[in-house]
């Protein structure tokens, strides 16, 4: 790794770790002042957080409770009749890559000691040639396709790895060619034969060439090592290679059927070597927990997020009623930052849906699946065509889950304790709900303008942080406003009860400036008894606006307007205060609209 590369990344992983101090345990805050931080500083660590989490070494971090529950539902697919030889996908030097010279093939002339052992065993085990291989071959005709020593392409998967081996001007390309139309220059001594896609397969299943396409050709017929594709088109199979010299011409042909891959030039072939990893069902089991993971993740999200979003438009619709009725303009500019905050949780959903319902098909492709035999090429393709999209997929709908996962923390900073998880100690919103106590550090609005004003309901307005809090109680939304320090740090905040639609809404908003400050006239338990107190009753609707006492002790007033109210805030009354529960997630979750979410299998 680059020096330069070295440091982006690391830059990018300390300052997403910055960014991430927005709420830190209160426990470690040392200064009471936190100095402003410039927008453009702000906006920098924002930008390079996404970086971060775009970039391809970054993997989005999974629920405990996700993992524990998902690793137990993924299916075991069970052993196959495999032994892995290891080295997929790894670059070998040429005499590693197992290169055959022309006294090697006398040589596998007079040895049968490999296929004594492939009759025993699974019949692509050894990544080696044998005496005859493709030397029997019908041609494809009619509507019959050819055959190779009596095995049609694509009915018996011998090999499922295979790697590049360079760019050569291949003699058996030329020579090695006992059935096609280079059958009059066969010279090949050991009596083998490459063998053609072009000549094998029936005209109208042939596809554009790729190196995959002819690899899943190759790989079905007996006893052959390698494949090679020359001309960007021209694929053929065969035991071993046999490089001559040329010029210094590139394979610089693009495929036909894949522009980005380079198949030989009009002399030469790109080569691959085929041999047997042994590892198609444990590839697509690990694909399908990971995709599992990512599947519940983003569905569990999503539930929630649009759960809380709903009740965030609710309690804002809810909320600005009961301003306008209590002539709280305040209150009703809150309730409108409130429904309108509420988009990012109902819609969250929605930049990854099609990425989930991709990875939602290829997975339940790889559950079917389950019991296949994987020496069947049919079986085999497919569970390598469902874990690549599974391996594509999965760490995009992750980050969209924990994308909306950031929304719901915002909305709902307990989430993790909720789930059963342990909060992110960077998290301090999290860690201080998490742990409790008693230290409430918060007087009333209006004891920062006039010590001497009795407690009363009130409403305030001003500079709200990130989102409005959505079902947590007035001692809650204190504890998330000591806990916030950075990069704006929570002054105080406003809070409300109000019967909406679907019942009672409880909604906070943090503050980092307070910018109107109205008070009303209220009696009885729905009214704080002291100053640093809250009220006895919850009641709705109901209006708290608190400043923490540490700001005030420190010579903190706001430079706000007071509007005192001669009447209360609305008719309150009485009424339980229920912690919020977990939505319903059963086998489909209703979204916006006809949308549903489906649970993966």
């Amino acid at each position: 790794m680059g020096v330069n590369k070295a440091f982006i990344i690391v830059a990018c992983i300390a300052l997403g770790d910055a960014a991430r101090l927005r709420t830190e345990p209160a426990s470690t805050a040392k200064n009471t002042s936190t100095p402003k931080v410039d927008a453009d500083v702000t906006q920098k660590f924002a930008d390079l957080d996404k970086q971060r989490k775009n970039s391809t070494l970054y993997k989005p971090a999974v629920p405990a409770h996700i993992k524990a529950s998902s690793q137990a539902e993924v299916l075991d697919l069970g052993a196959i009749p495999m032994v892995k030889k290891g080295g997929c996908g790894h670059k070998m030097r040429a005499k590693e890559a197992g290169l055959k010279s022309h006294a090697l093939a006398s040589f596998l002339a007079t040895t049968s000691r490999v296929s004594k052992r492939k009759a025993l065993e699974h019949p692509g085990r050894e990544s080696f040639a044998i005496p005859g291989a493709g030397a029997a071959q019908t041609l494809a005709e009619g509507a019959s396709t050819g055959t190779v020593n009596g095995e049609e392409p694509f009915v018996t998967v011998l090999k499922d790895g295979f790697f590049e081996v360079g760019c050569y001007y291949d003699s058996m390309n030329i020579n090695a060619d006992k059935y096609g139309n280079g059958k009059f220059k066969y010279k090949d001594l050991a009596n083998v034969s490459i063998a053609r896609y072009s000549e094998l397969v029936l005209d109208e299943d042939k596809k554009a060439m790729t190196p995959t396409i002819c690899f899943e050709f190759c790989r079905s017929l007996p006893d052959m090592v390698f494949f090679g594709i020359s001309n960007g088109r021209d694929c053929y199979c065969e035991p071993y290679f046999k490089p001559a010299a040329l010029d210094s011409s590139k394979c610089d042909l693009g495929c036909e059927g894949e522009s980005t891959s380079m198949c030989g030039n009009q002399e030469k072939s790109t080569i691959w070597e085929m041999h047997l990893c042994a590892d198609t069902a444990q590839d697509l089991e690990e694909a399908m927990s990971a995709s599992k993971d990512a599947l519940d993740f983003f569905l569990e999200m999503s539930a929630i997020a649009f759960d809380l979003g709903k009740k965030m438009t609710d309690g804002g619709n809810a909320l600005k009623k009961a301003g306008g009725l209590s002539g709280a303009p305040s209150a009703s500019d809150n309730g409108m930052a409130a429904a309108m905050g509420s988009k990012p949780l109902t819609q969250g959903y929605q930049p990854g849906l099609k990425q989930y319902q991709a990875l939602l098909k290829a997975h339940k492709d790889g559950d079917s699946l389950k019991g296949e035999d994987f020496t069947n090429a049919i079986q085999t393709t497919m569970a390598e065509h469902a874990t690549k999209a599974m391996k594509d997929l999965t760490g995009p709908v992750l980050g969209q889950a924990e994308s909306i996962m950031g929304a719901v923390k915002l909305a709902y900073p307990a989430i993790a304790s909720l789930l059963g998880d342990e909060p992110d100690p960077a998290d301090g919103a999290a860690v201080a709900l998490a742990k409790g106590g008693d230290d409430f550090d918060f007087r009333h609005a209006a004891y920062a303008m006039d010590t001497t004003f009795p407690p009363s309901m009130s409403s305030c307005s001003g500079t709200i942080i990130d989102s409005p809090v959505v079902a947590a109680s007035a001692d809650d939304c204190g504890t998330i406003c000591s806990a916030t320090v950075y990069p704006e740090k929570c002054l105080g905040f406003s809070y409300y009860a109000v019967e909406g639609d679907d019942g009672l809404q409880n909604l906070c908003f943090l503050l980092s400036e307070i910018k109107e400050i109205q008070t009303f006239e209220c009696e009885g338990d729905c009214v704080p008894a002291e100053a640093g107190k809250l009220p006895k009753d919850v009641c709705a609707p109901s209006a708290i606006c608190m400043i923490k006492m540490s700001e005030i002790t420190t010579g903190y007033k706001p430079k706000a307007e007071w509007k005192k109210a001669k009447r209360c805030f609305g008719e309150p009354a009485s009424k339980s205060f229920e912690a919020y529960g977990m939505p319903d997630i059963g086998g489909k979750v209703k979204l916006l609209g006809s949308t549903e979410l489906e649970a993966a299998p």
